[in-house]
């Protein structure tokens, strides 16, 4: 009898430990922090659900989503989930605004699921590779890319002031006005700094590079209406001077006709006088 007891004792601790490792095996993966990289790998497929504690549909939805972890998907699919309240930088680089937002990833491409939050139809949309034809994020909007990593960054530090502001109201007993107050005086600090160092940046930096161009700019147009203006005294030298042999001219041409009148009249006068004499005779 204690024979008996002992090899179903054993039965059990190994059907146990085989439950154990499948549901390993099969889990929903909280993804943390830096560890949303993987998700981006070549050749690797994830379904991620982005959720919060206190939100009702997030708490509904969680046991369905652990129990499509359990299923064999297509292209090694995994199951992910992420707090927003504990990773707030991953809830920026994504955009995320509502709850639960779930993605699909594959290769790097993420879409969104846009259908209603129930299994049936989610499992419809994995399944089936209804994703395939969604519309991905734009690569420059990328979760994975520069511009969402800044985007993460402010919601981080935006998270670590909200934390910082509940830690100085319950341990130090600062009433709230007064920690807004703080937090309002480093701010207009933080910006005042911040515009102090960029006005010197444009004066010591950008103002004598575009003084220096003004000075070229007007360097060039002096030298142009300089050149003009030699221009236009050689233009007006040579009107001068056409002018002044056009005068000159024409009081020769004047003089000839006189000269030659009063030669022809000079000698009409003389064969008159030659021929008077004649006639007498």
């Amino acid at each position: 009898m204690q024979v008996f007891r002992a090899i179903l004792a054993v039965g059990l601790v190994l059907q146990c430990a085989c439950v154990d490792v499948k549901t390993d095996d099969y889990e929903v993966i909280e993804i943390k922090g830096e560890d949303y990289e993987r998700m981006f790998e070549e050749g690797s497929s994830w379904l991620v659900m982005f959720y919060a504690p206190w939100c009702p549909a997030c708490l509904d939805l969680k046991p369905q989503w652990a129990e499509l972890a359990q299923k064999e998907l297509k292209d090694g699919l995994k199951i992910a989930q992420i707090d927003v309240n504990k990773y707030a930088a991953l809830s920026g680089q994504f955009l995320i605004f509502n709850l639960p937002s779930i993605y699909h990833i594959h290769n790097g491409e993420c879409v969104q699921y846009l259908g209603l939050h129930d299994m049936k139809y989610i499992s419809r949309w994995v399944e089936n590779e209804e994703w395939r034809s969604g519309e991905p994020i734009p690569s420059w909007r990328s979760p994975n890319g520069s511009l969402a990593r800044g985007i993460g960054s402010f919601f981080k530090m935006a998270d670590k002031i909200r934390t910082l502001k509940q830690t100085m109201v319950a341990s130090y007993g600062i009433p709230p006005w007064c920690v807004y107050l703080i937090l309002v005086i480093i701010t207009v600090s933080t910006g005042t700094f911040v515009g102090m160092l960029l006005v010197c940046f444009c004066e010591c930096i950008l103002l004598p590079r575009q003084q220096e161009s003004d000075v070229d700019a007007d360097d060039r147009k002096t030298a142009e209406d300089s050149e003009e203006e030699r221009r236009d005294e050689r233009r007006g030298k040579r009107t001068d001077g056409d002018k002044g042999k056009k005068d000159k001219s024409a009081p020769g041409k004047l003089g000839d006709k006189t000269a030659v009148s009063a030669s022809g009249v000079g000698g009409t006068d003389d064969r008159v006088r030659k021929r008077k004499p004649k006639a007498k005779q």
